[in-house]
């Protein structure tokens, strides 16, 4: 990696896996409160979509950060021919919530970030997409704030921009006081991380996660495994 000062991580589905706590709250769910016979798979395809949406229109100040939080839910579900009510909704984030404070790093996610700490040639930082707070309580769940310094760590939802716009990236520069080519970013999130990434003159690696083979640029690295992530970035390391 010649010329690299720094390495910057997106954290949802990255560092850790998202679908595992969706999962685990789907299943308790639709046990006990709502009736379904959808697949999680399913409905998470549909899930993700509905939370999208939602999640913009937080951003442009349609909707309050609760309003977000369950009418992603109510959405999804109605996507599916399923209606619930907001308390439905509430049950679900409630339980949501509580599986999130269980939440732990992908194995070699965790490697890459202990021997980057270890570095003074290269800095490391966090760029995430989310409501401020609530990207908080996942870095504090997480335990990321011991390899991460609060300046080191940027969260759409306190910037008022969100990946892929390139004033995010542009501003993470400007604050690691960096050339924007002297930056790598790791992400899972095709358009949003990497492409944004290289559109604002960084570098990036993606981590393809659930292999969907969606990456045709075949100059930016790619890894489905977190592993053979890891063992490209110490061996570029060593260069």
């Amino acid at each position: 990696m010649n010329g690299i000062k720094a390495i910057g991580f997106d954290m949802d589905d990255t560092l850790y896996d998202r679908d595992l706590i969706y999962q685990s709250a789907y299943d308790l769910v639709t046990r006990y409160v709502v009736k379904s016979n959808v697949e999680f798979e399913k409905f998470n395809l549909v899930y993700q979509e509905c939370s999208l949406v939602e999640y913009q229109k937080f951003m442009s100040g349609e909707k309050t950060f609760d309003e977000y939080q369950l009418d992603r839910f109510v959405d999804a579900f109605k996507e599916l021919n399923i209606d619930i009510d907001i308390d439905q909704a509430k049950i679900f984030q409630a339980i949501y919530d509580y599986q999130k404070k269980h939440v732990q790093l992908r194995q070699f996610m965790e490697k890459i970030l202990l021997d980057l700490v270890e570095r003074d040639d290269i800095k490391i930082f966090l760029l995430t997409n989310g409501p401020g707070d609530n990207q908080r309580k996942k870095i504090k769940n997480l335990k990321l704030d011991k390899f991460f310094n609060d300046d080191e760590i940027f969260i759409s939802g306190d910037l008022s921009v969100s990946k892929p716009d390139r004033k995010i990236f542009d501003y993470v520069s400007e604050k690691l006081n960096l050339d924007p080519s002297s930056i790598v970013y790791i992400g899972d999130n095709l358009e949003n991380d990497v492409i944004g990434a290289i559109e604002a003159g960084w570098r990036a690696i993606y981590y393809d996660y659930e292999a969907r083979n969606d990456n045709e640029n075949k100059d930016i690295p790619t890894f489905s495994e977190d592993k053979d992530l890891y063992e490209y970035i110490m061996k570029q390391l060593e260069k």
